[in-house]
């Protein structure tokens, strides 16, 4: 194994902890220290592909870093799940608020009598 392998197997690793991180920060409700991960993640990944263009894997490191980014895939599409139903669960409240506000709207402030109602408050 080289030094590069080692360095790439080491970010592959970080990677695979921020993601952990992220969801753990999500289900906490931290989304601005999930977002600051989510950067940080993002570095990780371009220096990955820097490294990665720097040498040629053998198969065997081919093989072990394969089962790291599974597990990378895997985190990942649980944290998408996660957000998927934040999502959804934040939609539907929205659209309750809206429809409170507008019923609320309805009934506040002055109602003035108009011309030709049913009810005749002048006489």
């Amino acid at each position: 194994m080289t030094k590069q392998f080692d360095q790439l197997k080491i970010l592959y690793k970080q990677i695979l902890a921020t993601s952990v991180e992220i969801k753990n920060l999500i289900e906490r409700e931290n989304y601005d220290e999930a977002l600051s991960r989510e950067t940080h993640k993002s570095q990780l990944i371009n220096k990955v592909n820097f490294v990665k263009n720097t040498f040629d894997l053998s198969d065997f490191e081919q093989s072990t870093l394969r089962k790291v980014v599974e597990d990378i895939q895997k985190q990942e599409m649980e944290n998408l799940e996660n957000l998927k139903t934040l999502k959804d669960d934040a939609a539907a409240k929205l659209k309750a608020l809206n429809a409170k506000s507008k019923i609320t709207n309805k009934y506040s402030g002055d109602i003035e009598p108009q011309e030709g109602s049913i009810l005749d408050i002048n006489e």
